[in-house]
């Protein structure tokens, strides 16, 4: 599946609980990552970083958090790597995309805090 596309995680959510019932975690562990200066990445390579690492965590979390929370239950782990931590040099755009996916993570985290069963 392309996970830079909605729709196609919502098709993927569709068939796995058509299949299994439900879906009790997702790992969204897939990244892209180019080296080279920052200022030398060209308009796909930007498009590229930020539709993989971001994009991609934000549409599947949105999805499977939708599904989670009709049976009020399930876990969303979201990897960023160190990238999200410390920025790296000549991997400009995978760190700002990594700290993108750390920031969003923290914020849905507190957004679905209380959500789940007890």
């Amino acid at each position: 599946m392309d996970i830079r596309k909605l729709r196609e995680w919502q098709t993927l959510f569709t068939d796995l609980e058509a299949a299994y019932g439900h879906v009790d975690v997702l790992l969204n562990l897939a990244g892209y990552s180019r080296s080279g200066p920052a200022l030398d990445m060209d308009e796909v390579e930007v498009h590229r970083h930020l539709d993989i690492n971001v994009k991609g965590v934000v549409f599947g979390s949105q999805v499977a958090a939708a599904h989670m929370r009709k049976r009020a239950t399930g876990h969303i782990v979201n990897m960023a790597s160190l990238a999200g931590i410390a920025s790296v040099p000549n991997h400009a755009l995978f760190s700002a995309a990594k700290h993108a996916v750390r920031g969003y993570s923290r914020a849905l985290a507190l957004e679905l805090r209380g959500t789940g069963k007890e």
